[in-house]
């Protein structure tokens, strides 16, 4: 008999990148097919921008270890030195998925409250 497949895999067998945690315009954790992703607001002198990272093992295993404490920590250190992180910015076919999952949140969260009318 066959199992049935996780959710993440259901829509064109596929996964589906989904929102973990969201620390409210600093940082959200992602999840994708097993790959965690930190993607965190950095404001620079004149402008603002996001970097998104896919947590190597060490950040994964710190991250089970230190929950959301160990995600803060992260966050802040790519926000204090961007550009020790700019080579680890995932390309942008991985952002648009960031952009649909929180779009997907979004929609998710509007129809509890029920303010879908």
């Amino acid at each position: 008999m066959n199992a049935p497949l996780p959710f993440m895999f259901v829509q064109g067998l596929m996964p589906v990148m989904e929102v973990l945690y969201r620390e409210r315009s600093t940082w959200m954790l992602l999840e994708e097919g097993g790959a965690y992703y930190l993607d965190v607001r950095c404001s620079l002198r004149d402008c603002s921008l996001c970097l998104l990272l896919k947590l190597n093992v060490e950040e994964i295993q710190n991250f089970f270890e230190g929950g959301r404490d160990y995600l803060d920590y992260l966050a802040a250190r790519v926000r204090t030195f961007p550009q020790w992180y700019y080579s680890r910015n995932e390309p942008l076919a991985v952002q648009k998925r960031v952009v649909e999952a929180v779009s997907n949140l979004s929609r998710r969260t509007h129809k509890v409250s029920g303010n879908d009318q």
